[in-house]
């Protein structure tokens, strides 16, 4: 955001800049070059009394050149927003920075461009005027900004020039120093040295501050800062890349990225660009090239899912001894059991001898104990929640005419239909492998008939009947499978072209307690480059037990008793991957891997809310003195979010009032604290008391304001009111002599009618006079 000098000094003016391309863009790395110190400009922290606007006043890195940028190698990025976000921002907060993750991931894969970049703009920002009016910041650009920073994209406005070197020669003394000036902004399509951003040329000016700083929060001293040389160029088109420092002034919003973005990051990521790499320090490598495949037969999964069921860990671990079981429990339910009761009965009115078969159907209700465990190694090869199943019901009826006891079995009923019930086929993965890859091909056995349920019962003088008979179906299937072995190899360092595209995935905390983040396990492929210049692609492995990139909000002002300072939002720089960082042949700073193993990612929005800059002055009038802090500056800023409708801005927090802010921002009761009272002062005039309020307003009023307490207000001190000449005018004044000892709390209002709108303007504001004896 605005970066304004931090002190008045001597400014030196170059000409630096020659007129070639009409782009640049910067790369971000390490501090990891001698020369830079915050001296002359890196690594600066938040500066003192930096009031607002400064979201890029603490710095993440600092600018390369070519051929030592630094990037991911990692294809899908997770984030997420914490409940200090959500608590602040709500939901619309969310959806805001939602929408800027998606202009990233609307990009192609940055190799699908045309070279001169024609689908991307110049120039894309835009101003809402009512957003501008009401000192508001847009969230979504934040947003994406900081997400552009984090891929590797520095500040091009900022480094388009820089310095090196500062020197005084012998018997000098400041500010007569010597400088080396060097350039880190580059053009999109030849990567030579440019001084434009966004088709605006840069010159540059040094400034030189006398005398030294010893302000730890205060360490710059020298600086080389980017000047257009046509005074015209000082506008919005001068920072208008959304990865530029100076981009988000109030009613400031990107509708995407600019032709300098796109280039850089078609710079970092393009397959074309080939960097010794490592892979991230949480994945792991899928290794397949050990052993010859295995052959793996498919099992029911109809039979396990009904035996894990109703069998206890110790007894499913007996039936299935190479299941790995990782967790289990267990709860109560009901389960219906179906007997079925033969016997032979003589029907009233039937001749002597002739007997039928009756089957009683007593179906109990049980309370049972179920399980449900989690396994390591079963895998579902496949997975149906219907089946086709078979019933065949029989009968034993006595055959006419035939002798007592001579029965005939009939089947009575033979159907099959599709039913509800978890079947298919899986295989389990032998103990002491990490997991199989199967080929695309497999082959089928003959089709199997496996009895789920076969119910036996014994009819009278021991003849054995089969009242009902279920089959259900399944295929076995033969799998020629590769074992796959996870390896944490230290030494994964190879040649490596660009991902082409960085994929950004949200992933939520625990809907309710906003506290538990659900591990991810992310398969993801990288291709290298080998010694004999053959290209291998290589399939790795991340268990994600925390987002790469966190949301949140914080209070980010400064205090107590610093410097004055308030960032709208800070970062944290990604973890620059030791093991590359490792490989970098002196003297080079590059090139290198970003990641979020192990220190996360963090953008902090600042939620302090409205902050005002009071200054100290003496104050005297009447008989008495004290210390009066006077508002010299209103709201630093606001966070909201617009575009280029007529919708009214939204304002965050989300249960905020516009209107609230207009009335704050167009007219208000700027004193703050009134200076305290004495009974015992000399009385002069009637009086030894007079405060004076002072209001501002940004439409010029047509008359003088009109001073009076508030409704509802408490009264001022005993013996104390408004002074009549001062009632209405610019200034409100309080007199008298107070009488009575005491801490009085009471409300202001002042109001006065608009020369726009005709319309009447009014401002409150709760104050306190204090009377000491």
């Amino acid at each position: 955001m605005f970066r304004p000098l931090k002190k008045i000094g001597l400014v030196l003016a170059f000409g630096g800049a020659l007129a070639s391309p009409a782009f640049g863009f910067s790369l971000l790395g390490p501090f990891n070059e001698a020369f830079q110190v915050p001296a002359i400009g890196y690594n600066l922290a938040p500066p003192a009394s930096d009031l607002g606007n400064d979201g890029n006043s603490t710095d993440i890195g600092a600018p390369k050149n070519l051929g030592e940028e630094y990037r991911w190698n990692l294809p899908f990025l997770f984030y997420a927003y914490d409940s200090s976000f959500l608590d602040y921002f709500g939901a619309t907060g969310v959806s805001a920075l939602d929408a800027g993750v998606g202009i990233l991931n609307s990009l192609e894969n940055v190799d699908k461009y045309s070279t001169a970049l024609s689908e991307f703009p110049a120039l894309s920002s835009r101003v809402n005027f009512t957003a501008q009016a009401l000192q508001m910041l847009d969230l979504r650009s934040a947003g994406l900004t900081a997400l552009i920073e984090e891929m590797g994209l520095a500040s091009p406005d900022r480094w388009a020039f820089c310095l090196h070197d500062r020197y005084l020669p012998g018997g000098a003394s400041c500010p007569a120093y010597e400088y080396l000036v060097i350039q880190r902004n580059y053009d999109p399509v030849n990567q030579s040295y440019s001084a434009y951003v966004n088709n605006v040329l840069y010159d540059y000016v040094i400034n030189e501050f006398c005398p030294l700083s010893a302000n730890p929060w205060d360490p710059l001293e020298a600086d080389a800062i980017e000047v257009p040389p046509d005074p015209v160029d000082f506008s919005n088109a001068a920072f208008d890349a959304v990865a530029s420092s100076e981009s988000h002034g109030f009613g400031v919003f990107f509708t995407g990225l600019t032709y300098d973005d796109a280039g850089g990051l078609r710079y970092l990521y393009s397959t074309n660009n080939i960097n010794y790499e490592t892979v991230s320090t949480d994945s792991q490598l899928l290794f397949t090239n050990f052993q010859a495949p295995t052959i793996l037969t498919t099992s029911n999964l109809a039979v396990l899912t009904s035996q894990a069921l109703t069998n206890p860990p110790a007894v499913f671990q007996g039936l299935y001894p190479n299941i790995v079981i990782t967790s289990s429990s267990n709860y109560w339910g009901y389960q219906y059991t179906t007997n079925i009761t033969a016997y032979f009965t003589n029907p009233a009115n039937n001749p002597f001898g002739d007997t039928e078969l009756v089957l009683a159907t007593n179906r109990i209700t049980n309370l049972a104990n179920f399980n449900v465990y989690q396994f390591a190694n079963v895998v579902t090869n496949h997975y149906y929640k219907k089946g086709y199943v078979t019933s065949i019901k029989y009968n034993l009826t006595g055959a006419p005419n035939a002798p007592y006891g001579d029965f005939t079995t009939n089947v009575v009923s033979d159907v099959t239909s599709l039913v509800p019930y978890t079947n298919g086929d899986y295989y389990v993965i032998p103990p002491g492998v990490s997991t199989y890859m199967t080929n695309t091909g497999f082959s089928v056995t003959t089709t199997v008939t496996n009895l789920l349920v076969d119910t036996f019962n014994i009819g009278p003088n021991g003849q054995i009947f089969n009242p009902l008979i279920v089959f259900t179906y399944f295929t076995n299937y033969q799998i020629a499978a590769y074992p796959v072995q996870l390896v944490t190899s230290t030494n994964s360092g190879a040649l490596r072209p660009g991902i082409g595209k960085i994929n950004f995935i949200r992933q939520d905390f625990d809907p309710l307690l906003t506290a538990f983040w659900t591990p991810v396990t992310n398969y993801y492929t990288l291709p290298s480059i080998n010694t004999n210049r053959l290209w291998t692609t290589n399939t790795y492995i991340r268990v994600l037990t925390q987002p790469d990139i966190l949301f949140a909000a914080a209070d980010l002002a400064g205090g107590p008793a610093a410097p004055l300072s308030i960032s709208t939002y800070e970062r944290t720089a990604p973890n620059y991957n030791s093991a590359s960082n490792a490989t970098v042949i002196p003297p080079l700073a590059g090139p290198g891997t970003l990641s979020s193993s192990p220190a996360q990612i963090q953008v902090v929005f600042c939620k302090t809310g409205p902050v005002f800059y009071n200054d100290v002055f003496s104050f005297l009038g009447g008989g008495g003195n004290g210390v009066l802090g006077e508002s010299s500056l209103t709201n630093t800023f606001n966070w909201g979010s617009f575009d280029g409708s007529t919708n009214e801005p939204v304002l965050y927090p989300t249960n905020s009032s516009i209107l609230d802010l207009q009335a704050q921002i167009y007219f208000q009761i700027t004193s703050s604290l009134l200076p305290n009272g004495s009974v015992s002062a000399p009385i002069v005039n009637g009086t030894n008391y007079m405060a004076q309020l002072q209001a501002s307003a940004a439409q010029p009023p047509t008359t003088p304001y009109t001073w009076q307490l508030a409704a509802n207000s408490p009264g001022f001190p005993p013996g104390m009111g408004w002074d009549t000449h001062g009632q209405t005018s610019t200034t409100g004044i309080i007199t008298g002599a107070p009488t009575t000892t005491g801490i009085y709390d009471f409300t202001v209002q002042a109001s006065f009618v608009s020369s726009i709108d005709g319309s009447t303007k009014t401002a409150v504001k709760d104050l306190f006079i204090e009377i000491d004896q």
